[in-house]
């Protein structure tokens, strides 16, 4: 089993070193805010009807997705649930339901999975429900959602005004060998390395990822590995399941080329 921490007493990362990628929020289209006003604590939310919340990647600057990798699919399905904690502090008479879901995507519109349905009509105020289990295959089977580009990780809207707590938030799937949270960067670059940019007009745009002695200067990613024990990304090149090294080739010492080589070891 794998499983994903989202938020815990406070936003959470996911990754390592120059892959962590920090989880935080939008709400009601509001600016994405990252985990520095909400720590140790439950996130409270007060949702009224059209209202919703997302989490999704805290980068400001650009829409980031992730890739739900072995975990279902509109097509397939697998073993993969969204796990958290629930508190109603108030609520509306006329609140029967929370709706949760997944949205796709690199620009508005976003595309929405199904919609998975919590009824409220048996919980009591000021009580905690623990492990409230939403199953991805419900959000994913049969949708249009792209799970190779997750946008929101989990989003929450209500058909009528309710004021609640949410804690332990977590993404869970069966295997772990089989499935994961990839960042986009490992989709472009599974084993390692820094990930292309396709803008034309990006400083790195058709650069070599590495020359001379070691990575190129203009990639801000380290060589970075992903391996089935370890289970997230890593930097360290000598002691994991893949190792790597620079090796100075040069067959003619007479020249002014440097020839050097970056050589990888599996298993």
């Amino acid at each position: 089993m794998r499983k994903y921490n989202l938020y815990t007493d406070g936003f959470d990362a996911l990754f390592s070193g120059g892959s962590q990628r920090q989880i935080g929020y939008e709400e009601n289209n509001s600016v994405i805010s990252n985990n520095s006003s909400v720590t140790n604590s439950p996130l409270n939310l007060t949702l009224n009807t059209g209202d919703y919340f997302e989490l999704v990647d805290a980068n400001t600057d650009s829409i980031e997705t992730f890739y739900l990798s072995g975990m279902g699919s509109s097509s397939s399905k697998a073993s993969a649930e969204l796990i958290l904690d629930l508190h109603i502090n108030t609520m509306s008479q006329a609140s029967t339901s929370l709706l949760f879901s997944l949205t796709s995507g690199e620009q508005i519109p976003f595309t929405q999975s199904n919609n998975y349905s919590l009824s409220l009509n048996d919980f009591s105020e000021g009580v905690w429900i623990r492990n409230i289990s939403i199953p991805l295959n419900d959000l994913v089977e049969g949708s249009q959602i792209d799970v190779s580009a997750i946008r929101s990780l989990l989003r929450i809207e209500s058909d009528n005004y309710v004021d609640l707590q949410i804690n332990n938030i977590k993404l869970v799937c069966g295997s772990a060998s089989d499935c994961r949270i990839q960042s986009l960067a490992a989709s472009e670059q599974q084993v390692f390395g820094s990930a292309p940019y396709n803008n034309p007009s990006a400083d790195n745009f058709n650069q070599p990822r590495f020359e001379t002695d070691g990575k190129a200067t203009i990639w801000d990613k380290p060589f970075t590995a992903w391996d089935n024990i370890v289970g997230e990304d890593y930097d360290n090149r000598l002691t994991n399941h893949v190792r790597w090294e620079t090796k100075d080739i040069d067959v003619n010492p007479n020249d002014d080329v440097n020839d050097y080589v970056l050589e990888v070891e599996f298993g």
